[in-house]
């Protein structure tokens, strides 16, 4: 059995500040197998590199993308992925070999989730440690899809990191080969976590908010 958080931020997300190789190190402090970085609309961590330094830490590549129905968690890929439009950010996630799996659903507004959509996505994110609150329909959303469910700490903070994880049935050793992991992921995960402080919203807003200041003045 290995242990992954499967929702952290690093730096290229416009709301943390967090970096890949500190990412790792507190994953690995904390007791966990693993990690998947999902910065916000963007695929930019060196995972060759980042792999050298931690070899003993499973690091699944990912995004997370804002769409008309909400964020989706896309794990395996290989490539950024552009678009905004849900569909067509699961069916390009697809073509990379990866999966798409539906962030924190109901999340700051309850959306009206297409049924073309959920048949698509391979999973549904119900633990979330910003969106415990949500959990009981998350998990009613998972079961009426019939999908894999995932759990994230959602840390924008290097504190927050292992707040949310997700267990999944899987020698650790086999991790190079993540075509295996893939699989043993959409058959066995299973997720958990703590309510994370509720205050590290607004501050990642606020660190948002910092670097869009420091772009405009930097040109």
């Amino acid at each position: 059995m290995i242990k992954l958080d499967m929702q952290v931020h690093s730096y290229h997300s416009y709301d943390s500040i967090s970096s890949p190789e500190a990412i790792a190190e507190t994953a690995r402090r904390k007791g966990l197998n693993g990690f998947s970085i999902t910065d916000h609309n963007v695929f930019r961590v060196d995972y060759v590199q980042l792999r050298q330094k931690y070899p003993d830490m499973i690091m699944i590549p990912g995004m997370e993308i804002g769409t008309e129905f909400g964020d989706m968690l896309l794990y395996f890929i290989k490539d950024e992925i552009k678009t905004r439009k849900a569909e067509d950010v699961i069916d390009l996630a697809h073509e990379q070999g990866g999966i798409a799996v539906l962030a924190h659903p109901y999340h700051r507004r309850h959306y009206d989730y297409p049924e073309a959509i959920l048949k698509k996505l391979d999973g549904i994110e119900t633990r979330n440690a910003h969106n415990i609150e949500n959990s009981k329909i998350a998990d009613d959303l998972g079961g009426k899809c019939g999908k894999c469910i995932t759990g994230g700490s959602d840390a924008h903070f290097l504190f927050e990191i292992g707040n949310g994880f997700t267990l999944v049935d899987f020698d650790k050793s086999k991790a190079v080969d993540l075509q295996e992991l893939k699989e043993a992921f959409i058959k066995s995960a299973s997720p958990d976590c703590i309510k994370g402080p509720s205050w590290t919203f607004v501050v990642s807003q606020m660190i948002k908010y910092a670097k869009r200041i420091q772009r405009h003045l930097t040109g």
